[in-house]
């Protein structure tokens, strides 16, 4: 650098300029800050509130200018009712105060039965800014939704309609191990297979009867709300093939009452259930000898015995009057009940008696008139069943009893025509599957039977 210094002085100072200048260049490339009007003129972001988009625009804003404070807001409460829980302690919950409870009963009072509320209830109430109640929603069930709406001064409390859809369905199967486990394989209710057995409780006897390879069907009402199954209406026709013997019945109403008759017009339903107890096992049969399991020695057993968990309902297995009811000895817990033609019925070994059975009450076929227990002389939980014609004991399993009710006239020609219509949907080859529907707006004028 020194020589080229000395032997060209002047070209290294243009260099060195050249440098200077270039450099100078550089650094005045940063951008300078605009001048002090320019700053109070940009203008300042401003809130939003979460449900708004940011915008690309925005207003300026004044120094020292504040924000207009969010709009206030309703509240809504909202929860289901809890097992054991009144009315009032749920509103409480919620964290409605004493005056807001007392005007929530005061409207639902008209519509609600207060001691009937059921546990998954729903209830939504939506209060305005102030406190006040502006609204109420309470479903009391799929097909049971009350609202309360508020107007000025004055509330209005009113059931909504449901949009429903009537389907006929035909529903069929195969029995592999038990008919209960046949209808659970296909999600079918427990309250369905307890209306299918109802039909021909006179003619099969569930507990005994059923063998792989059974076959059944069924034409049946069912209730959809969307897409949801809100429960199954009336059976309209069923079948079940037992061992090759086909046992059919068809839902007629006569004089009033509605009944199921098989093809001929003979009621399915006999004068005397085959079992009081529905899905009862049988532990001993009717016999004039066998050994006693506690006593020992040869006995006859004239009765059935169809063990169930203590607590299983008992029907009365005819309609009749009650004869006795109370402790016998080795029975234990029994009831008597006696039925025209000459006929009782015994079950014995209950836990306790249904409310209101006692000598002389009157009670109707497939009344509950006990639980299943193991009083007296017993081994375990089932109930002793008797029947007993004019003194003479008859097996329960085996008796023949005649018809409740035989079709005549024109009630017989119209039967006729209906059985032809549903035996020809009824055709327990075919596969299941929805026959027709119809759409429905339910009002609640009239309760709903549901399965």
């Amino acid at each position: 650098m020194t020589r080229l210094l000395k032997n060209h002085p002047a070209a290294v100072i243009v260099l060195l300029s050249l440098c200077i200048t270039f450099i100078g260049i550089r650094y005045d490339k940063k951008p300078r800050l605009p001048p002090a009007a320019d700053q109070r003129s940009q203008p300042v972001p401003m809130l939003l509130q979460l449900d708004e988009q940011p915008s690309l625009a925005t207003s300026p804003v004044r120094p020292g200018a504040e924000a207009e404070p969010p709009a206030p807001r309703e509240t809504v409460l909202a929860g289901e009712l809890e097992r054991g829980e009144g009315f009032a302690a749920f509103l409480g919950r919620l964290g409605l105060s004493g005056e807001r409870q007392r005007q929530i009963i005061d409207l639902l009072d008209d519509h609600l039965d207060f001691r009937r509320l059921r546990p998954g209830q729903r209830l939504e109430v939506t209060l305005d800014p102030e406190g006040d109640l502006a609204a109420c929603r309470f479903e009391a069930g799929a097909l049971e939704t009350y609202t309360v709406c508020r107007t000025g001064d004055r509330y209005e409390t009113k059931r909504l309609p449901v949009e429903l859809v009537r389907e006929t369905v035909r529903l069929t199967g195969t029995v592999e191990r038990s008919l209960f486990e046949a209808f659970e394989a296909q999600g079918l209710s427990h309250a369905l297979l307890f209306a299918f057995v109802d039909i021909f409780g006179s003619a099969i006897d569930f507990n005994t009867e059923p063998q792989p390879g059974d076959r059944f069907a069924l034409v049946v009402e069912r209730y959809r709300k969307g897409e949801e199954t809100v429960g199954f209406g009336q059976i309209l026709a069923a079948r079940y093939e037992n061992e090759g013997k086909i046992h059919e019945g068809y839902a007629y109403t006569s004089q009033g009452e509605t009944l199921y008759f098989d093809a001929r017009g003979e009621s399915v339903g006999t004068t005397f259930l085959r079992s009081p107890v529905p899905f009862g096992r049988v532990t001993s049969t009717f016999t004039r000898y066998r050994k006693h399991p506690i006593l020992g020695g040869i006995r006859p057993h004239l009765g059935v015995d169809f063990a169930a968990p203590s607590g299983t309902p008992i029907q009365a297995t005819a309609g009749g009057v009650v004869d006795f009811a109370g402790y016998n000895g080795g029975y234990g817990k029994q009831v008597i009940v006696a039925h025209a033609g000459g006929f009782k019925t015994s079950y014995a070994h209950l836990s306790r008696f249904a409310s209101g059975i006692k000598r002389g009450s009157r009670v109707q076929q497939k009344d509950i008139i006990g639980f299943v227990g193991s009083t007296g002389m017993s081994t375990g939980p089932h109930v002793d069943y008797r029947i007993e014609e004019n003194g003479t004991f008859r097996d329960p399993l085996s008796h023949q009893f005649r018809p409740r009710l035989i079709l005549g006239g024109k009630d017989r020609t119209a039967f006729q025509q209906l059985a032809r219509n549903l035996g020809s949907r009824l055709a327990t080859g075919s596969d299941s599957r929805i026959l027709d529907e119809e759409r429905l707006l339910y009002r609640g004028e009239s309760p709903l039977k549901l399965l």
